[in-house]
């Protein structure tokens, strides 16, 4: 019966009442995509209704939090449990990530042993299907990580050292734009 539930609540549409973040950031979502983000300036409008003039902004969040969601509602996916998905996907991805990195700084054997480790923690699945920034948090920082070891690998070639600084620094700037967990770190 529980099961037959959940299923129920996943299945409802992620803009609206039923949404477990609230309509709050539903509501977000949507005037991202009624307003546009420039009428927004990147800012979370909170305002309900007809809204012609954004009046009420929320400022906890980083500007990009709800974008993702935005654009996937835009094409017309509002489904909370594709939206689950597409977490998945996300954290996978991040997993993944996790394993190249480990594998680049130790072996094969170790790398796996720790992606198994991780990717049955409490951590990882607490948030794996997330519809919140921990996810996007997760996947940024393990690729800023793998950025890491070829821009160290580089270092006495000033051109290579650039490029991996110059992806570094994006990868920072748009964790820094969708997660508040990041800090944004600027590199010389």
């Amino acid at each position: 019966m529980v099961k037959l539930g959940l299923i129920g609540i996943i299945s409802k549409p992620f803009i609206g009442h039923h949404d477990w973040n609230g309509v709050f950031y539903s509501n977000i979502a949507r005037n991202y995509l009624r307003l546009g983000l420039l009428k927004t300036g990147l800012g979370q409008v909170t305002d309900f209704g007809v809204v012609t003039q954004p009046q009420g902004f929320y400022t906890h969040y980083p500007p990009l939090y709800l974008a993702p969601y935005a654009l996937l509602a835009k094409i017309g996916i509002e489904s909370r449990s594709i939206f689950r998905i597409f977490s998945i996907l996300i954290s996978l991805s991040a997993l993944f990530l996790f394993y190249l990195f480990t594998k680049s700084i130790s072996t094969k054997t170790i790398a796996t042993i720790a992606s198994i480790y991780y990717g049955f923690s409490v951590t990882f699945l607490n948030y794996a299907d997330s519809i919140s920034i921990q996810p996007w948090t997760i996947l940024f920082t393990f690729l800023i990580l793998n950025l890491s070891i070829p821009a160290w690998r580089n270092i006495d070639s000033p051109k290579k050292y650039r490029r991996y600084n110059f992806y570094i620094w994006f990868a920072y700037l748009t964790l820094s734009l969708s997660s508040f967990d990041a800090t944004f770190f600027v590199f010389a």
